[in-house]
């Protein structure tokens, strides 16, 4: 990437910078976007009130390791960057809950070295871009080794959080004892299975649609639309990758910057190995020009206006996204 450009919606260092690049007309119509510095998180707004509230998960995981309900906003917890409510959270029914069949033998104890299943990680593991995950996910409250099959050998450790806030992913799969989860590494798509003991089981009614060739986000609550609205993607040297991903986690930005706030997906570029020394993460976020919100304007983000992230706000972390050209 050439210096000056501004930085973009990808993870550069230890935090997301979101500017997401610009066109020469864009860039004629703005200033240079401010970008978000680990040391200075702003206070958080009010949380809004919470459409549904979360119930007791169907795994009974100990209360020590049980993973961490983000702060609502204003709560008199020590505030994270973006801390959400954990809302939009239901228990898991026979519905929509994976079937399980028979268990396959324990595996054998995890070697040490293995690869961090975090937006920086890069893990070797199955690639599964299309299974839905019908909004069931998985709660991590500790450090949990996830191998390449029920009974297989690890292939890496997905931690308790993810950039400050629970870690909360997709379950695509059951066997009796294991669940299958998006994992939010390179490759895009990689999946790997836990053993389902002290794993907390949600479902959300709650999925995202985004369309690349409608230029379009919309935003359901079960069958409900919430709200559709116009979209900024990737240009065509750096498109936005498509298939199923999720929100990984979410974080507000310093007064003042050209997005309030920005929803990481478990999805990286396809063509940036890197951004400013970060893993190139892409994320959903605003910007301060319609111009610059519709149509081919991005390094591989989806940008969105204002209303569109008013209902993010809403959305439990691990919510399916669906990325379709």
């Amino acid at each position: 990437m050439k210096s000056g450009r501004p930085a973009t919606c990808l993870l550069t260092g230890a935090l997301l910078l979101t500017a997401c690049g610009s066109t020469t007309a864009d860039r004629a119509a703005r200033s240079a976007p401010a970008t978000s510095s680990p040391a200075a998180s702003p206070a958080p707004p009010a949380a809004s009130s919470s459409p549904t509230s979360p119930t007791t998960p169907t795994t009974s995981t100990p209360a020590a390791t049980q993973p961490a309900t983000p702060a609502p906003r204003g709560s008199s917890r020590p505030a994270l960057p973006g801390a959400t409510t954990a809302r939009g959270w239901t228990t898991p029914s026979s519905a929509t809950t994976p079937p399980s069949v028979t268990a396959p033998p324990k595996p054998a104890a995890a070697p040490a070295g293995l690869p961090v299943a975090d937006t920086y990680g890069r893990v070797d593991t199955a690639v599964d871009l299309t299974t839905s995950s019908n909004g069931n996910v998985a709660g991590f409250g500790r450090t949990t080794t996830a191998y390449r099959t029920p009974g297989g050998p690890a292939v890496a450790r997905i931690p308790a959080t993810q950039l400050g806030l629970p870690t909360w992913l997709p379950v695509i799969g059951r066997q009796a004892g294991w669940l299958q989860v998006r994992l939010p590494t390179r490759p895009n798509g990689a999946v790997a299975w836990v053993q389902d003991a002290g794993v907390t089981l949600r479902h959300t009614n709650w999925r995202v649609q985004v369309s690349l060739s409608a230029n379009t986000i919309t935003v359901y609550d079960g069958s409900r639309r919430v709200g559709s609205w116009p979209a900024g993607k990737g240009l065509p040297a750096t498109p936005t990758p498509v298939g199923q991903t999720f929100l990984l986690t979410t974080f507000d930005s310093p007064p003042g910057s050209y997005t309030p706030s920005t929803f990481v997906l478990g999805v990286h570029s396809d063509t940036l190995d890197t951004y400013g020394g970060g893993p190139g993460t892409v994320a959903v976020h605003g910007w301060p020009t319609a111009a610059g919100r519709v149509g081919a304007v991005s390094h591989g983000c989806v940008r969105v206006p204002q209303a569109t992230l008013d209902a993010f706000h809403k959305l439990p972390l691990g919510t399916p996204v669906d990325i379709a050209r």
